[in-house]
């Protein structure tokens, strides 16, 4: 079930993209930012009645953290930029299409944050 291996293919290409201020799950302790936290938020699965796998729709998570409001826009979109449309093996992972299902801000005492969420096809090879 590659789906559970889905952050690994996200960090291949955010990499790819040259963005190395992402993190999957969690950020070590005083990370400068601004920087973004990705998780896997669903994982479903289409099958058949024989029970072989096909395809799987994943949702991620993506939270940008930014002192400055216009550096945490910049990072949402450079982020969103190298992952809407994309399709390909990364990391064993076969990701069918990438699209954002949706985006909401808010600010907490100290930062500001750009909430992303994306909607992932998964294939099965």
């Amino acid at each position: 079930m590659k789906g559970l291996h889905l952050t690994k293919a996200i960090q291949a290409i955010l990499a790819d993209a040259g963005i190395l201020n992402a993190h999957a799950v969690v950020a070590e302790e005083n990370t400068p930012q601004p920087f973004a936290l990705y998780r896997r938020a669903s994982l479903t699965v289409d099958d058949t009645k024989d029970r072989l796998l096909q395809t799987q729709h994943a949702t991620l998570s993506v939270q940008v953290t930014s002192n400055d409001y216009d550096d945490g826009l910049l990072l949402a979109d450079s982020i969103t930029d190298a992952l809407v449309g994309k399709a390909g093996i990364y990391e064993g992972v076969a990701i069918g299409d990438i699209t954002l299902s949706d985006a909401a801000e808010m600010y907490n005492e100290t930062s500001y944050l750009q909430d992303l969420t994306f909607d992932i096809t998964i294939e099965n090879e």
